[in-house]
């Protein structure tokens, strides 16, 4: 039928992004094998990176699930990965949010912008 069609296909989509989002982190995981920076400071940033990537990934498909609104409702909560362990700046910065992706994506950027110049692990 159609509709289980239209199941398949958005199934796959999700999964063609997740794996998107694998390659993405694991490909700048592994570009930090060539870094010149202390090992706690390319730690820190590849723990940065996958829990801001685990957040990004959660916050997407909450907002598939719930057509991005954010009521109180009968909805399945997407675990984040070392949310404890964000800075209570970033903690409230994302909880503030009110287009949390976007937010969450921007500060990828800017860890791996910061990264790049000190060496962490993005260029030499």
């Amino acid at each position: 039928s159609h509709a289980l069609s239209r199941y398949a296909e958005a199934a796959a989509s999700m999964h063609k992004l997740s794996a998107a989002w694998f390659d993405a982190t694991s490909t700048l995981v592994c570009f930090c094998r060539a870094s010149g920076a202390a090992a706690d400071t390319v730690d820190a940033f590849q723990g940065t990176l996958v829990r801001l990537m685990s957040a990004l990934s959660a916050f997407c498909f909450d907002d598939l699930q719930t057509c991005g609104r954010h009521s109180p409702g009968d909805h399945r909560r997407f675990e984040v990965l070392g949310a404890e362990d964000f800075d209570r700046d970033v903690q409230r910065t994302i909880a503030g949010s009110s287009h949390r992706v976007e937010c969450v994506f921007q500060m990828v950027q800017h860890l791996v912008v910061d990264a790049m110049g000190t060496s962490t692990g993005t260029s030499s």
